[in-house]
């Protein structure tokens, strides 16, 4: 359901309606009380990062971009921690790819371009991990290709035209390769 209301309200660009808008504040204090609960305890560590990147969300989703920024700057410095003792677990690796590209998205609407396109770039490298190492994972690879592109897609709004296209032209590969 959290999914739902917030590409719906992603893809619209606009407030959530109304009874979705009291959906996402119920969700959040969920969350926050989540959090608040459970962050000491070790055993929750890895749900406490992920209940923080569902915070972060709802935050954007609600149009509150600061507090979004600073939920998903604490999940992704949860889950790098985390990876610090699990290197391998690519499940993981994957929820850190996720936090550090919404944490993107969040840093363009702040106008931050060059912020995003450095988290946009690591998540980019570690999706980039992912599709090497499973081959046969058809989510990692698109995963990796739609990364590509949105880098292209920052530099255009820089107006870096020749590191846009580069990058569309190699999302372009990517796809392909995909589908072949």
């Amino acid at each position: 359901m959290l999914n739902e209301l917030l590409n719906e309200q992603k893809n619209q660009f606009a407030v959530p309606p109304q009874r979705a808008r009291q959906l996402l504040h119920g969700l959040l204090a969920y969350y926050q009380q989540f959090i608040a609960a459970t962050s000491d305890d070790q055993a929750w560590h890895n749900q406490v990062a992920l209940a923080q990147f569902q915070t972060g969300r709802i935050q954007a989703g609600l149009g509150d971009f600061q507090a979004a920024l600073v939920d998903l700057l604490m999940a992704v410095a949860a889950q790098e921690e985390h990876l610090s003792y699990h290197p391998d677990n690519t499940q993981r690796v994957y929820q850190l790819s996720n936090s550090l590209k919404s944490m993107g998205w969040v840093l363009k609407r702040l106008g931050k371009t060059n912020d995003a396109i450095n988290v946009y770039r690591e998540a980019s490298t570690l999706r980039e991990r992912l599709a090497g190492e499973s081959p046969k994972n058809l989510h990692y690879q698109i995963s990796h290709a739609h990364s590509i592109a949105k880098l292209g897609t920052l530099e255009l709004y820089r107006q870096h035209f020749e590191q846009a296209r580069r990058h569309f032209e190699r999302a372009r590969k990517r796809y392909l390769e995909i589908i072949e």
